[in-house]
């Protein structure tokens, strides 16, 4: 079975961290590091933020955090837009055509 991965969207609170999103990525590992890359905010966990994103491997029912981001509200806005085009791209305009 092949893993899946996916970004947790978590709010930090004064009593620590609240799951309040989850974006599924597919299965593909490159395509899955490369956007979370690609996403504005802070690499160092002890940094500021209000948000926290958590790339996650999911295989065999196992989570598996791989890498995670602080960001503020503005940054987490332009990390969904950016997570939603590229989704977009991926299964509408640069799928296989199931008819080939």
């Amino acid at each position: 079975m092949a893993g899946s991965y996916h970004i947790s969207l978590e709010l930090n609170t004064l009593f620590g961290m609240e799951t309040i999103g989850s974006l599924e990525l597919g299965t593909e590992k490159d395509f899955a590091a490369q956007l979370f890359e690609e996403l504005h905010g802070d690499d160092q966990v002890t940094g500021q933020g209000s948000f926290t994103l958590i790339l996650t491997a999911c295989e065999d029912g196992v989570k598996l955090p791989l890498t995670m981001k602080r960001c503020n509200s503005d940054e987490l806005a332009w990390n969904v837009k950016l997570i939603a085009r590229e989704l977009f791209k991926k299964y509408n305009l640069e799928a296989d055509d199931p008819d080939n």
